[in-house]
């Protein structure tokens, strides 16, 4: 919006149904705060999360039944805002329009289409000799209903520091390490306990497994063991039968296990428990170890042998700090790219943490760090653990998803066949975890792209080189999600001019753009030779240089057609006194021409070269002068003498030593 002079009035109204009430924020403080981590955890887009939020006050004097409130302002908020009114509705279906049952459940693609004038430059040529248009496509999944007997494998990953190189003790007495372990077997309690809970909820199948993988790091690994466990084993009564035997080794419950036939399943967890009670302290600190470590296992024992199936992980990272590098961010980067992670979390406890280093771990597990001096009491601790409990249920909710991507082929004719193309190439990709794999070849004429590693409910940003006009491309582009194909629109780019130009460059640059997500190359489509090929057009096109410089020595950069800078924004033109240099005259012989001589009497001068003038002599006035020899003649210089600056000496070409004016005579 224009707001010249600060006069545009903004106002929002909102008209609620009867008996609805406006909860009070200085009364619903937590109500409120929840609110927003919620907004913030759902994938907003990164305006909305830069909003700021105004809460309406209620309209007095409202006629007719229901509530209003209102936001009104004399001139446009300088941030971007929000007004949000949160009502409490005694019965929803009243006055209220569903919106929800008006949305596909499926996922929806956005196909953004660009300004006519950026269309027109966003055009290349391929190497079929068609032209074809590069442009953006936002697509927004759904978690799509679990199918009944669908199997999905979720690990636990806890990678524990044991190198005990602090020397730090809790409680006055008990090493850190013992502590560690306390807490890790509580907190595989607190899981095991709820695990029930989600099973009602339709959350977890019984057809689906639970794998806990435990890493113990030093300088190296010390040591690692874990446990599998179908979830169609875990149901109410056994679980609390477990619980029992495990945490007060209750003999009547571990008799209730084995009469059910489940006495194979409390050994392997008692065998777990046993292995991390025993883990001592020593040796130096290498998270390197730990995260290759891990990695190492989850490949072994997880995907390698349930490939193929729906798999997340959800990874703990437990330390007291030590002495750590640059090359275990790489470590921890591998580990989320080949493990599945959708989240982890970082516990630090200690003086030693380094807070930096913890931090980066915790952004790189896509989580949040918890760090404390010493081991939380009671209270904290259950704090921690409902944390916990809560990113551990959601990992849960997440579900991973494969995206395809085609629109058909085109038809072109080689000089001895018809060949066919893909209609869309998908070339680039941005979000939260994705990767390519190789495509889909199941089609006879054209192939499809595919991406893993998106969870439902995420969304992400696809680049595509379309061979088809943007409005063939939105009736033939088909975006499957778990074989469900999306709803299909078209909206406009919100990217325009040199903005847009430069987005396209930095990307094929592979180079991510400021503010925006890493992207992920497809690499069975963009090979070397055509991403050069689009750089180059793209660079042409648009007047701007690549990331490289490969077209800078091509006459990219013309200058002639581009507005002049107007005069009153030129800076002024420096003025600086022009310095003549004076050349010297020589005579016939050895002679001089002498410059002006200084103030009063004149020396003679004799020379056999001319010499630059002395500061004396570049003083003196052209007053002084009184005959100058001309070349001619022998004997050189005149020689002035007298007062009033008289000379003796020959000029003008006359014989040897002819005065010029009789001696004495004035200049």
């Amino acid at each position: 919006f224009d707001n010249p002079a600060s006069h545009c009035t903004v106002r929002a109204t909102i008209q609620a149904p009867g008996g609805a009430s406006l909860l009070d924020p200085s009364v619903n403080v937590l109500a409120y705060r929840d609110l927003k981590q919620s907004l913030a955890a759902c994938g907003a887009c990164e305006e909305a999360q830069m909003q700021t939020v105004i809460i309406p006050e209620p309209i007095a004097g409202v006629a007719g039944p229901g509530s209003a409130w209102f936001f009104e302002r004399s001139s446009l908020p300088p941030t971007p805002t929000m007004v949000l009114t949160w009502v409490s509705v005694p019965d929803v279906d009243s006055g209220w329009e569903q919106v929800n049952t008006s949305l596909p459940s499926a996922t929806r693609a956005v196909l953004l289409k660009p300004d006519p004038e950026d269309l027109k430059w966003l055009g290349v040529c391929v190497p079929t000799r068609q032209e074809a248009y590069l442009l953006r496509c936002r697509i927004e999944t759904e978690s799509p209903p679990r199918a009944a007997g669908s199997v999905r494998v979720h690990t636990d990953i806890t990678i524990s520091d044991a190198s005990g190189s602090t020397g730090m003790r809790c409680n006055g007495s008990d090493d850190v390490r013992t502590c560690f372990n306390q807490y890790e077997i509580l907190r595989m309690m607190k899981r095991l306990e709820a695990v029930p809970k989600l099973r009602d909820a339709g959350v977890l199948l019984d057809s689906d497994v639970w794998c806990q993988i435990f890493v113990i790091f030093d300088d190296g690994v010390r040591k690692e063991f874990g446990v599998e466990t179908s979830i169609g084993d875990l149901d109410a009564i056994t679980v609390a039968n477990l619980l029992r035997t495990l945490t007060a080794a209750d003999g009547a419950a571990l008799g209730e296990l084995q009469r059910l036939g489940k006495g194979g399943l409390h050994e392997r967890w008692q065998q777990t428990l046993e292995a991390l009670r025993g883990v001592r302290p020593g040796g130096t600190t290498s998270f390197v170890a730990g995260a290759k470590g891990a990695k190492n296992r989850y490949l072994a024992d997880v995907l390698g042998k349930h490939r193929g199936k729906a798999c997340t992980a959800y990874v703990n990272f437990d330390t007291d700090g030590g002495n750590n590098c640059g090359p275990c961010y790489e470590a921890i980067k591998a580990l989320v790219a080949e493990a599945d992670v959708v989240q982890g979390h970082v516990m630090g406890i200690g003086a030693w943490v380094d807070q930096d280093c913890a931090s980066r771990v915790a952004k790189l597990l896509k989580g949040t760090a918890s760090l404390s001096l010493s081991f939380p009491e009671q209270a904290e601790a259950d704090h921690l653990f409902r944390q916990d409990l809560s990113r551990w249920i959601r990992t849960l909710r997440t579900k991973p998803i494969r995206v395809r991507v085609s629109a058909g082929a085109v038809c072109w004719r080689a000089r001895h066949e018809d060949r066919f193309e893909n209609g869309v190439d998908t070339l680039f990709a941005t979000g939260p975890g994705l990767k390519f794999e190789q495509p889909d070849v199941s089609e006879p004429t054209f192939t499809k792209a595919v991406m893993c590693g998106l969870q439902a409910g995420e969304s992400a940003m696809l680049y595509l080189l379309s061979r088809k006009p943007i409005e063939l491309l939105a009736t033939d582009l088909r975006i499957e999600v778990e074989d469900v194909p999306a709803c299909i629109s078209v909206a406009a780019e919100a990217m325009r001019g040199i903005g847009l130009g430069h987005h396209w460059l930095s990307l094929l640059a592979c180079s991510a753009a400021p503010g925006l997500q890493e992207s992920v190359v497809n690499k069975s489509v963009l090979c070397t030779r055509l991403q050069q090929r689009l750089e180059d057009d793209l660079s042409f096109a648009w007047n701007l240089p690549t990331k490289s410089g490969s077209t800078a020595a091509a006459g990219r950069a013309k200058t002639k057609h581009r507005v002049p800078v107007p005069q009153d924004k030129q800076p002024e033109e420096p003025r600086v006194q022009s310095l003549q240099r004076l050349q010297a005259t020589p005579v016939a012989f050895g002679g001089f021409r002498p410059l002006t001589p200084p103030r009063g009497r004149c020396a003679s001068m004799t020379m056999s070269a001319p010499m630059a003038p002395s500061s004396q002599q570049m003083a003196c006035p052209p007053s002084a002068l009184f005959a100058q020899p001309m070349g001619m003649g022998f004997g050189g210089p005149a020689s002035c003498s007298g007062k009033g600056g008289g000379c003796f000496g020959g000029m003008g070409g006359g014989g040897f030593g002819a005065p010029a004016g009789g001696f004495g005579a004035p200049a």
